[in-house]
């Protein structure tokens, strides 16, 4: 706190600069982390007489069966997550940058959509789809090869399976976009030169592609890793707060808030607690080795000569396989025009990469269709059109009645207001954050990174329960800015934002200061110079905002915001009130605004995405 207060008034440009996010720092995530320790130790319902240890909510929660299977149960879910996503990423990226333009933007938006869609839609969708006996899961690809189909969603066998494959199909194309804007700010000259001397395809990529985005998969690693520690939506919807069948789908976050459900609020912060040592561990080491890992990178990538051996053998085996195979098609394609050889190598790169553009498009193609389907003809996923086009779906959703009993704008336009206005200042708070980071010399500049880089890799989710605490006693309860406050406060923003900074010129800088501007003037200046970065930092805000679950839930009232309300309106869509396809229409509007935000501002996004992780 010294430190930081010092930090403050330094100077009168930066002090304005920081201030905010220090104020947010301090307030919604050192206050929340502090009340949280203090309330795990602490019992919920202390009976008269009886003395218990600060220990007791910790000695239930080892004592009890599901928190091992829970933790058992995340742990399996990160490591087969992480291997699964990193090496699809990898090789998808790898197809895409030897595809021309055109088509590399267009198969790499396909690849993005699922990442656009909200997690609670994301698991109706799967119940819809890819559950049950007639799911494309059991007709595509287990049927085929003599297998009998799998319920999914009630063996214990299969429901973890079940939801890695949602999760990778939700992060496979984010994650490969990362990697593919990291490939296209890799130099060409120094792969051409590569080339010139002998080496493969494969040699290529290992030596000199994969170590300039090797920090790109480390990042990707530790956002999977978080994002599945946090896990919640997806496993909610998918199986309710009790994980499925013999909780073999129960992971951390839904254990502790089956304890808040029975009103153990201190039992839910002691669970939430217990993973915080793991996630430590992982900041201080991420801290530590950072600075060292990116000047490690950029100069030269070594590789122990076990290791490189390892890697190296397998892959001139595929060289040397690959140049046989393909001598008597080089002989045929040297007789063709260059027009000719370039159409078919772009041919078999898009065949190479489509059964992954359909498997990712598919499900939103199958969203709208389904919106004019019968409620029989709705449960038969491999019949992709309906009979007969219906519309009276559409017609009860925009009737009046629908509208009196399930408020579905209002919900629209509270997560709307709440993705907007968290972005927006999350942006705004990042950016300055960032600026006082990179133009100013202070003693504290380690501990505002380590600040940064806790953001990022201690999800608020862990916090959620001390935090709903502390906005009972701000009286922000029910208020939508309980929820846009805490969420301005981004890590990933500040990161980005001091990458973004770096590259830009100092002499900028300087010529302003020169000038007589003020820090906070030269700041706004130079908006309008990033204006690629600030969109794209707005959109991912955006996005991540327009699809979090637990924290609105658990601070304004019930079906306050759009997906919360998702949740209920399912349950109608499940019985004889409302048919299902209300459901479908509703989950379109909600993935509607991200989608068109990404549609019309890709490029700009490619762009500055780039920039930031060279």
């Amino acid at each position: 706190m010294k430190i930081l207060s010092r930090i403050i008034k330094s100077q009168n440009g930066f002090r304005w600069l920081v201030l905010p996010f220090g104020l947010l720092l301090i307030v919604f995530w050192i206050l929340p982390l502090v009340q949280g320790g203090l309330m795990s130790l602490q019992p919920d319902f202390p009976k008269e007489g009886r003395k218990y240890s600060w220990l007791y909510n910790y000695e239930r929660m080892f004592s009890d069966k599901n928190f091992s299977t829970a933790l058992s149960n995340t742990s399996t879910y990160i490591f087969w997550t992480i291997t699964s996503i990193i090496p699809t990423a990898i090789t998808l990226a790898f197809i895409l940058i030897k595809m021309t333009k055109k088509l590399r933007y267009f198969s790499a938006f396909c690849l993005l959509i699922p990442a656009l869609i909200p997690p609670a839609i994301i698991a109706q969708l799967f119940n819809m789809i890819f559950n049950g006996k007639v799911g494309l899961l059991n007709k595509i690809f287990i049927e085929p090869f003599g297998g009998s189909p799998i319920h999914w969603m009630s063996d214990p066998k299969y429901i973890l399976a079940a939801m890695v494959i949602q999760a990778a199909w939700r992060w496979t194309g984010f994650v490969t976009l990362f990697i593919l804007c990291g490939l296209e700010a890799v130099p060409k000259s120094t792969s051409e030169a590569a080339e010139l001397e002998g080496a493969g395809v494969f040699r290529r990529f290992l030596h000199i592609e994969l170590p300039a985005i090797k920090h790109l998969i480390f990042f990707s690693i530790a956002f999977l890793f978080i994002d599945s520690f946090s896990l919640f939506s997806g496993a909610y919807d998918l199986l309710g707060p009790s994980g499925g069948t013999a909780n073999a789908g129960l992971v951390m976050i839904n254990y502790a808030y089956s304890a808040n459900s029975f009103q153990e609020y201190n039992m839910a912060a002691a669970i939430c607690f217990s993973m915080l040592p793991v996630l430590l561990f992982l900041t201080g080491l991420f801290c530590l080795k950072w600075e060292r890992f990116n000047h490690f990178i950029k100069k030269r990538f070594i590789c122990p000569e076990y290791l490189e051996t390892l890697i190296s053998l397998p892959l001139t085996i595929i060289e040397y396989i690959s140049t046989e195979l393909l001598c008597p098609i080089r002989k045929i394609s040297s007789r063709l025009s260059d027009k000719t050889r370039v159409f078919l190598r772009q041919s078999s790169l898009f065949v190479l990469i489509s059964p992954f553009i359909a498997l990712f498009s598919y499900p939103l193609l199958w969203l709208i269709v389904s919106t004019f389907k019968t409620k029989r003809e709705l449960y038969r996923p491999m019949q992709f059109f309906p009979e007969t086009w219906q519309n009276s779906s559409w017609s009860l959703f925009f009737s009046e009645t629908f509208n009196k009993e399930f408020a579905f704008w209002d919900f629209w336009n509270n997560s709307m207001l709440i993705a907007t206005g968290q972005a927006f200042l999350a942006v705004l708070i990042s950016s300055a954050a960032a600026y006082f980071f990179v133009f100013n010399k202070f003693r504290g500049k380690i501990l505002i990174f380590i600040l940064a880089i806790s953001l990022i890799l201690i999800p608020r989710q862990i916090m959620i329960f001390p935090l709903r605490e502390l906005i009972l006693d701000l009286r922000l309860h029910d208020n939508l800015w309980a929820v846009i406050l805490p969420g301005s406060l981004s890590g990933i923003g500040i990161l980005f934002f001091i990458q973004i900074y770096k590259s830009l010129p100092v002499d900028y800088i300087d010529m302003a200061r020169v000038e007589g501007a003020s820090e906070l003037k030269t700041f706004i200046t130079t908006i309008p110079l990033l204006s690629s970065a600030f969109l794209c930092c707005f959109m991912i805000h955006f996005l991540l905002a327009w699809q979090q679950h637990l924290i609105p839930n658990q601070l304004l009232n019930e079906n306050q915001i759009l997906p919360v309300a998702m949740n209920a309106l399912s349950s109608y869509g499940g019985g004889n009130r409302y048919p299902p396809m209300i459901l479908l229409i509703c989950a379109l509007f909600c993935i509607i605004p991200s989608l068109l935000i990404f549609l019309f501002t890709y490029r700009k996004f490619r762009s500055a995405l780039s920039k930031s992780i060279c």
